[in-house]
């Protein structure tokens, strides 16, 4: 992954202490792949949570279209409207 994008995960870990341990999702299971990385569901306590995982990101465009949906997310996390996705954290697992 680039360096602007490490750095971006880890102002977000450190700034929200949104770190999750990846063994606490349950039934996890891949909904589409593609060049980027895998989309998977799975259960985290009683919610059910979409996965992304990325492949290791080397385009210019593509990572910052990451940090965007990241710095995007943050900014209305705890809107709590169900037409608004919350973001939980970051995990590093499978």
């Amino acid at each position: 992954m680039s360096n602007r994008l490490n750095e971006t995960i880890e102002k977000i870990i450190t700034n929200k202490e949104s770190i999750k341990q990846y063994n606490l999702f349950e039934n996890v299971k891949e909904i589409c792949r593609g060049p980027f990385g895998i989309v998977r569901k799975a259960a985290w306590g009683d919610r059910t949570v979409v996965l992304k995982s990325l492949n290791n990101a080397t385009n210019e465009i593509f990572i910052n279209a990451i940090i965007n949906e990241l710095q995007n997310l943050i900014k209305v996390d705890g809107h709590n409207h169900p037409n608004i996705i919350q973001f939980y954290g970051i995990t590093k697992g499978n």
